[in-house]
């Protein structure tokens, strides 16, 4: 009987937030140009990843991720070409999306997404002890198959500087990730985290992550 509620359990929490559709890897090339104050240029080009989360906002289908991954993190480069792509978790499918709005100063993201399955944005702030959990493909380590859960608990918000704070650990990729709670509703979206403590992770605050997406037009 125990094992059966167990189960039961678990495929409550999976219909919640694990859905594997409503996550995917994003993979950026770039090739930018960048010139130092002497008038030094150099080509300089590469492929990151970061993590995104499919939502549904205003009857819209986008991917939510970090903005840092959207953008070059070469603030005064020439971007002579870049390009976007996004491989949905369990049909592994690869897209080449858009930007739809960027926010640099939140490093929030949102780019273009197709119909599918998505995770909800929450209705309510988590309060500091709260548990929440990531998913997140950290090194840029992928297969359509596998969804990686981090659990952690929401810290609260430092003030001063208007971000808030998880303990979840991550690592380079994991980026973008969505952090969601008990109810697998988003709440924030993984931006960086503690160079000497990688267990104390930085996200935009709740209000900001509800501003940025109330800032959208109805129509793109």
């Amino acid at each position: 009987m125990n094992i059966f509620f167990w189960l039961l359990s678990l495929m409550a929490c999976y219909s919640k937030n694990m859905a594997l559709e409503s996550n995917a890897m994003i993979t950026k090339s770039e090739i930018i140009l960048l010139c130092n104050k002497e008038g030094d240029c150099e080509f300089m080009g590469g492929i990151t990843s970061g993590t995104a989360s499919r939502i549904l906002w205003k009857e819209n289908y986008y991917w939510l991720t970090a903005g840092h991954v959207c953008n070059s993190k070469f603030e005064d480069a020439l971007v002579l070409e870049s390009k976007i792509k996004v491989i949905v978790a369990n049909s592994g499918i690869s897209e080449e999306t858009e930007i739809i709005k960027i926010d640099y100063k939140k490093d929030l993201c949102l780019l273009k997404a197709q119909p599918n399955k998505t995770k909800s944005i929450a209705k309510n702030s988590p309060n500091p002890g709260d548990p929440v959990s990531a998913t997140a493909y950290p090194g840029g380590i992928f297969d359509p198959k596998i969804l990686p859960i981090y659990d952690g608990r929401w810290s609260g918000k430092i003030t001063e500087d208007n971000l808030c704070l998880v303990t979840i650990p991550v690592a380079g990729g994991s980026s973008g990730g969505a952090i969601v709670n008990n109810n697998g509703e988003v709440v924030g979206v993984i931006s960086s985290v503690l160079e000497d403590f990688n267990h104390v992770t930085v996200t935009p605050c709740y209000e900001d992550l509800l501003d940025f997406l109330e800032s959208l037009d109805d129509a793109e």
